[in-house]
C-alpha cells in the first residue's frame, strides 16, 4: 500500500504554458506507450483512488515529477 494518502497532496491551477504545451503534445503524438513517469503517475492516482481513464501529459509529469514522487 503506498506511503501517501490525500492529504500529501494539493490541487494547483495549471498555467497557461502547462496547458499549450499539453495541447501541442497532444496533437503531434500518435498513441504510443506511456513513459516511465507518465505509468508511474497512473499507478499513483489509481492507489489514491482515482479511475480516471486519461494519462497526465509528458510534457507535464517531466515539469513537476518531484512534487509526485
Amino acid at each position: 500500500e503506498s506511503s501517501r494518502n490525500k492529504k500529501d497532496y494539493e490541487w494547483i491551477d495549471n498555467s497557461s504554458d502547462d496547458i499549450l504545451q499539453s495541447v501541442i503534445e497532444i496533437e503531434r503524438i500518435k498513441p504510443q506507450k506511456l513513459t516511465v513517469l507518465q505509468s508511474k503517475y497512473d499507478k499513483l492516482v489509481r492507489e489514491l483512488g482515482s479511475d480516471s481513464v486519461g494519462t497526465i501529459s509528458d510534457s507535464f509529469i517531466d515539469k513537476y515529477h518531484e512534487l509526485l514522487f
